[in-house]
């Protein structure tokens, strides 16, 4: 009879890697879509639900919050906002959207170090990233139009009829 042997206890690193495969899991994206992007390109994209944004970074999408807060500024307020970010606010920043970017879009794959059928979030243009970012988090739509211009001039939530 094999002599038995007492389970390995988990590591501080083995519960972070659980936790990060677990936050990956398809249970926290809705179902896949294709969405049509501003500069005309398709991409098969899931939208993340918003326990993923917690678990994976610890914070929900601010973009309706912010939206709302910046309709209510100048745009010297607005300027002077942007200025103010610490750089390494602006770097913190940039590598959750990095890490969004390639968990919400499907085909093509988007990878920092891309492979045969992979492509690098830096050839992505401009407007179809900041489209991207807002569709994940909930700030547009796959037809398009951002909630920005749906309501323009309006801010607040709409009152009840009377």
């Amino acid at each position: 009879m094999p002599e038995e042997t007492a389970p390995r206890i988990a590591t501080p690193a083995d519960v972070a890697a659980a936790y990060d495969r677990d936050s990956n899991s398809d249970r926290f994206f809705e179902e896949p879509e294709t969405v049509t992007l501003p500069s005309g390109l398709v991409f098969l994209m899931r939208r993340p639900k918003p326990i993923w944004f917690l678990r994976k970074f610890k914070r929900l999408p601010e973009g309706l919050a912010m939206l709302a807060q910046r309709g209510r500024q100048t745009d010297d307020e607005k300027s002077s906002e942007a200025a103010s970010i610490p750089k390494e606010e602006l770097i913190k920043w940039a590598g959750f959207l990095t890490d969004m970017v390639q968990q919400v879009v499907m085909q093509p794959r988007i990878s920092l170090t891309p492979g045969p059928d992979e492509i690098s979030p830096d050839i992505v243009p401009d407007l179809d990233s900041e489209f991207i970012w807002k569709w994940a988090s909930g700030q547009a739509g796959g037809a398009g139009p951002d909630l920005e211009t749906f309501r323009p001039g309006v801010v607040g939530p709409i009152a009840p009829d009377s």
